[in-house]
């Protein structure tokens, strides 16, 4: 090559990729004055591993951003950069980053948990929960849940994540369980959207959905819901008994003193069953909706 004080172009050349292998670029510079060759690479290996940085950063910012393989191909194509690893090997490297990741926040939380107890001089700590799902909803497949160290700075002192599938052993199913809030949240919030879409639309009895004694509001919201939410922290366990107790309120609020709907009830928790078991009087009519208004929400049932 030449030297910076010489008029010829201190770069006079020709620049080839010697190999690619993702985002990670070997490149060879030949020099044609004096033939010497320079080879760059664009990213170092990880220690004790084949795999170059940049590869590995691309791959954890992928997950964090929620985006993956595709996404973040996507990513890359709109610059015009190169391509990330190809998805076989994303797949299989993705195992070996979880145990990384995983091990990696063991050592980070546990440090969190001394720290915070030596910040509060005790093991009686003051800590926070949050949960989170990976889309809004809650019918998400995907969430997690964090317990925080409440303090000028806040640390994470654990984390759980919870998934239908494990990225480890994709083949064996989890099974799912809703949880409380979210599932009685759910209710409120269909039944008001559908009192929203009927509007001032006649149901066949010639009334609104709302109105006196019919879906007026939050207070109908609320005490369905309640319902609901009253239910499933009994079964929560068992959704079969989930399904059966939430059709059971439903029937419940159908029924009239001439026609009552019982088949999902059982004498141990319904006061109807209990009055004709010990021979005692019963009226539907205090909670009892009227039918064109339940038939309008029967769906939300359906979809439960």
């Amino acid at each position: 090559m030449h030297s910076a004080t010489t008029p010829s172009p201190v770069w006079n050349g020709a620049m080839i990729t010697k190999k690619r292998e993702g985002l990670f670029l070997m490149l060879c510079f030949e020099c044609v004055a004096c033939k010497k060759l320079i080879t760059i690479e664009t990213s170092p290996k990880i220690v004790s591993t084949e795999r170059r940085d940049v590869n590995v950063r691309a791959q954890l910012a992928g997950h964090l951003c929620g985006i993956r393989h595709a996404g973040l191909a996507k990513l890359v194509g709109v610059p015009n950069l190169p391509s990330p690893v190809q998805d076989d090997t994303y797949s299989k490297w993705d195992k070996q980053l979880l145990e990384f990741v995983k091990s990696t926040s063991e050592k980070s939380m546990a440090r969190a948990v001394e720290d915070a107890v030596a910040t509060a001089n005790t093991t009686d700590l003051t800590v926070s929960g949050d949960d989170f799902w990976q889309t809004r909803g809650f019918q998400s497949s995907h969430g997690a849940a964090a317990l925080f160290f409440l303090h000028n700075a806040p640390q994470v002192l654990d984390i759980e994540t919870c998934s239908k599938t494990c990225s480890v052993c994709k083949d064996k199913p989890v099974q799912k369980v809703e949880d409380l809030n979210h599932f009685s949240k759910r209710m409120k919030r269909s039944l008001n959207t559908i009192r929203r879409e009927y509007g001032r639309k006649k149901l066949s009895d010639g009334k609104t959905i709302g109105g006196k004694n019919r879906l007026s509001g939050d207070s109908d919201y609320t005490s369905t819901s309640n319902d609901i939410r009253l239910n499933h922290s009994k079964v929560q366990t068992s959704l079969d008994l989930l399904h059966a107790r939430s059709w059971a309120i439903f029937w419940h609020k159908y029924s009239t003193n001439d026609d009552p709907r019982l088949k999902f009830c059982s004498d141990e928790w319904c006061d109807y069953l209990k009055s004709v078991r010990d021979g005692t009087s019963y009226d539907h009519t205090s909670h009892a909706l009227p039918r064109p208004v339940l038939d309008a929400i029967k769906r939300i049932f359906d979809s439960l």
